[in-house]
């Protein structure tokens, strides 16, 4: 069964883990030297991945110029859809999502 991170997912989530006692004291130097604490390491991918998540975060979601084009040219009758160009970019699309 597979438990989601603050109740997302379905499961019952993961609960809080209760502070020791002390909790926010510095560790003690040879624990600290030992590395006996907790880790994360993240792979390059999942480096990149974050990255490019924020930098998309970052992004309009919507264009306003583009928007305004697109209307003013379905409004005027002068929008047109290349069949072939769309058809070639839903089948890209798809074969990218078996990759």
């Amino acid at each position: 069964m597979a438990s989601g991170i603050d109740g997302i997912g379905g499961g019952r989530g993961i609960p809080p883990r209760s502070e020791p006692s002390g909790a926010g004291e510095a560790r003690p130097a040879d624990e600290a030297e030992r590395g006996t604490g907790d880790r994360i390491e993240l792979s390059p991918l999942a480096r990149d991945v974050a990255r490019l998540a924020g930098t998309a975060e970052a992004l309009p979601d919507v264009r306003p110029e583009r928007v305004a084009a697109l209307r003013s040219a379905v409004d005027s009758g002068t929008y047109r859809v290349d069949a072939r160009a769309l058809a070639r970019a839903l089948v890209d699309f798809e074969d990218g999502l078996g990759a």
